[in-house]
């Protein structure tokens, strides 16, 4: 099985860590395994395994690990020439640089824009699938308006064709009368 396999690793990545001598040597070793410094000590092979899982899974993830550390290494390596040209410019001792800190550095910023990125496609992806359910909501609304409407309509219908039939009828006896002109002694003055 691969996840003792994993565990073991994982041991004996904090065991390097907390060696004497080694600088990182109060590094918390929750933070190194990325897990809560409450897990439960049965919980801790699980929540150690799900990094294998994650690394070793056919999404790609420890592709994508690999080529963020070649890009970082060339950054740092990059930053390492520039340091060193410019010393030799200015005539003067080239400063220390700590190339696996600087890598480290590099490695641990890549891996934050990465999930920063991750973060936003995510929260685009909600928003567009919020806004594409609003707009079908939306859409039903106004196809079930637009039924409750025709239903209205048709059940004022014969209404408003009785109100046309005897607007026709007493249009027709209206055709034959003349109607009586206003006069202006009829109109009311206007107000002041």
């Amino acid at each position: 099985m691969a996840a003792p396999a994993a565990e073991e690793g994982n041991s004996a990545t904090i065991d390097r860590i907390l060696q004497p001598g080694h600088k990182f040597r109060n590094l918390n070793p929750f933070w190194v395994l990325g897990i809560a410094p409450t897990t439960a000590k049965d919980e801790l092979k699980s929540a150690t395994a799900g990094s294998y899982d994650t690394l070793t899974s056919t999404s790609g993830a420890y592709a994508e690990f690999q080529r963020m550390v070649a890009e970082a290494t060339a950054v740092v390596t990059r930053t390492q020439r520039k340091k060193l040209k410019a010393a030799k410019r200015e005539r003067r001792a080239p400063s220390p640089f700590d190339v696996d800190t600087a890598l480290q550095i590099e490695i641990c910023n890549r891996i934050a824009d990465a999930q920063a990125e991750a973060v936003v496609a995510k929260q685009m992806h909600e928003a567009e699938l919020a806004a594409r359910k609003e707009r079908e909501e939306a859409k039903k609304r106004k196809r079930k308006a637009e039924a409750a409407f025709k239903e209205e309509w048709e059940k004022d219908r014969e209404s408003r064709v009785s109100s046309w039939r005897k607007f026709k009828k007493r249009k027709k006896k209206l055709r034959g009368r003349k109607e009586t002109p206003v006069m202006p002694s009829m109109v009311a003055p206007p107000a002041p």
